[in-house]
C-alpha cells in the first residue's frame, strides 16, 4: 500500500535516476578502457562516436546531471524521506540544504566539464572532432543542447 501513496513526481524521478543509472553503465562499457573518472586525453586514447556518443557528445554527464537532478526531485517531492520522516523540521534540515547545495555544484561541475572536454579532443582529434560535432551537435540534450 505504501507504494501507491508516493507522489507521481516522486515516482517519475525514481524511474528516470534509474534508467540514467542504466545509461551511465552503457557509457562506461562503449568507452571501455578510455574512460577516465578525470578529464584527460591519453596517447592511445580514441574518440568514441559510438552508442550513445552517437546521440549526444556528453552522454554520461547527461546521465549524470540527470540522476542528480532525479535525487533532487525525490527528495523534494511528497512521499520523499525528508518531507515524510519530519527531518525539515529539526537542525538536521541544514545538512539537507548542505547535501542539495553540493548537489547543485555538482551539475555545475559537470556542466563546466562539457566544455574542457570538448575543447581537449577537438584539440587531440582536429578534423575527427569536427566531423562528429558536425554529426551529433547536441552536447547533452538532443534537440536542445
Amino acid at each position: 500500500a505504501a507504494l501507491f501513496s508516493l507522489s507521481p513526481s516522486f515516482v517519475i524521478a525514481a524511474v528516470i535516476t534509474f534508467l540514467c543509472a542504466l545509461i551511465r553503465l552503457w557509457c562506461f562499457h562503449t568507452m571501455g578502457k578510455f574512460f577516465l573518472y578525470e578529464v584527460a586525453v591519453l596517447g592511445s586514447h580514441q574518440l568514441v562516436t559510438s552508442g550513445p556518443y552517437s546521440i549526444v557528445r556528453h552522454p554520461g554527464y547527461t546521465s549524470a546531471i540527470s540522476s542528480v537532478i532525479g535525487v533532487i526531485v525525490m527528495h523534494l517531492s511528497y512521499g520523499g524521506w525528508n518531507r515524510e520522516c519530519g527531518i525539515m523540521g529539526t537542525w538536521m534540515k541544514f545538512v539537507f540544504w548542505w547535501f542539495m547545495g553540493v548537489a547543485t555544484l555538482s551539475i555545475i561541475s559537470l556542466w563546466r566539464r562539457c566544455e574542457i572536454e570538448d575543447r581537449m579532443l577537438r584539440e587531440r582529434f582536429g578534423q575527427q572532432w569536427d566531423q562528429w560535432r558536425k554529426d551529433v551537435p547536441y552536447k547533452l540534450c538532443p534537440g536542445v543542447y
